[in-house]
């Protein structure tokens, strides 16, 4: 009995000791996988993650301690100096400009400063990939917030990162039309961190077509599309040859009996239908239907400017400026025979900015304005062809792979018009990365 005991001992102490060995060797094994340069790695990458979405968070939240611009400030400027004036001094015409023309937004955070920026640029698209800035009248609110972003991140970071703010308002998602600003130098493809948030833009939520009121939201667009007889016997001319075109194709009746033609017919009436909502509106022969969403956001861009400048008289300005430019003219008309010499200057610049573009000189404002506002119609009518035929196609193929094309045709419409907008929020993107040794 006590040599067997022994045994048992012996066995019990051999396979404690085995087991400790297998122990030791597994932690010998995995030593060097905990312990690799990728685990620190990999926490950094994760502190940097957190510390990018924190900055950018910190930013939109935060009110910058001093701000202010001055209105139509940089024509002024030029105007000044045309005449003479010397405007990189703080003497008289400092002063005048600072008291005339200067806007402080009071308690509006960096969120808030940076929608409206993007809003009242009214930018337009010169192509797939480029754009150009018709409101000059800003101008001036941009350097501003760009050094109170500048100021912001400099005490934010304190040098440890380098970084890039881009922020972009594009009310039709993928056209260059509405504004975008950006701050600091291209990010590097590699090795760094990026946070993305939607902010809201100050724009009316609605508008009024008749006694209509549509709000300019996804669900009050579906609502007002329905409205106008989306579904059903539809009054858009698009729309009801589109149900045609799938009637057809369904019975196969000619000249819709194969695939080709139906999906030529439906891509046609597709691009059509897109430039009435998109763009240029839809009207039937009695009504207009919808103001289009380009269309509508230029007229309220340009509304704010034009009444102003129906004829170069102090009234007229006074009414809508309250009294600010007409009291510049009179303070540069005092240094020249002009009798409103910042409205000449106006005029001066946007025909210089749009001669190139239109290939023509207006004789006024009012004119400039017009002439500005047709060719930014059509330069984005043009651009969002070219953006959206790849769309219209896909659209087109998943409508005539559907089941039942016909019974699907007004759920896929409504969705696939309404993902094309993004009429009520602003993207800013915060990009940070360290300086490579």
């Amino acid at each position: 009995m006590t040599s067997q005991r022994g045994r048992l001992g012996i066995s019990l102490l051999y396979d404690t000791l085995l087991f400790a060995v297998m122990v030791s060797l597994s932690a010998a094994i995995l030593l060097p996988a905990v312990c690799s340069p990728q685990a620190p790695l990999a926490s950094l990458e994760k502190h940097r993650e957190l510390e990018v979405d924190d900055a950018l968070h910190s930013l939109l939240a935060s009110r910058p301690e001093t701000f202010s611009y001055a209105f139509c400030g940089t024509i002024t400027d030029q105007v000044a100096g045309s005449l003479g004036v010397d405007t990189t001094s703080d003497g008289l015409y400092g002063q005048l400009r600072s008291w005339i023309l200067a806007n402080t937004p009071r308690h509006e955070t960096y969120s808030s400063l940076l929608a409206e920026d993007l809003v009242c640029q009214l930018r337009v698209p010169l192509g797939p990939s480029g754009s150009i800035r018709l409101n000059v009248l800003t101008a001036d609110f941009d350097a501003s917030l760009k050094a109170a972003l500048t100021a912001f991140f400099s005490t934010y970071f304190q040098g440890k990162y380098l970084y890039n703010l881009s922020a972009y308002w594009h009310p039709i998602k993928g056209l260059a039309l509405g504004g975008n600003l950006s701050l600091g130098p291209p990010p590097p493809h590699q090795t760094s961190h990026v946070a993305t948030r939607l902010i809201a833009v100050p724009i009316a939520p609605a508008i009024r077509i008749g006694n209509t009121t549509i709000t300019l939201t996804r669900h009050g667009l579906a609502h007002y599309l329905n409205l106008i007889n989306l579904s059903g016997n539809s009054t858009i001319p698009q729309i009801a040859n589109i149900r045609t075109v799938l009637n057809a194709y369904l019975h196969h009746t000619p000249p819709y009996t194969s695939r080709p033609p139906a999906a030529d017919a439906v891509s046609e009436n597709l691009t059509s239908l897109l430039d009435g909502f998109l763009i240029d509106g839809i009207h039937t022969a009695n009504r207009t239907l919808f103001p289009g969403i380009a269309n509508t956001t230029l007229d309220r861009l340009f509304a704010r400017i034009t009444p102003a400048l129906q004829n170069a008289t102090n009234p007229l300005l006074n009414e809508t400026f309250g009294d600010l430019t007409g009291t510049i003219n009179r303070v540069l008309s005092g240094l020249n025979t002009s009798l409103a010499p910042l409205t000449t200057g106006l005029l001066t610049r946007f025909n210089t900015s749009l001669t190139g573009l239109l290939n023509l000189t207006c004789p006024s404002l009012p004119a400039v304005l017009s002439a500005a506002k047709t060719w930014a119609l059509n330069q984005t009518r043009a651009t969002a062809h070219q953006l959206l035929a790849p769309a219209i196609h896909a659209f087109t193929d998943a409508l005539l792979n559907a089941t039942d094309c016909l019974a699907a045709f007004t759920a896929l419409l409504t969705t696939w018009l309404l993902d094309r907008l993004a009429l009520q929020s602003a993207t800013v993107t915060l990009t940070i990365w360290t300086m490579q040794p």
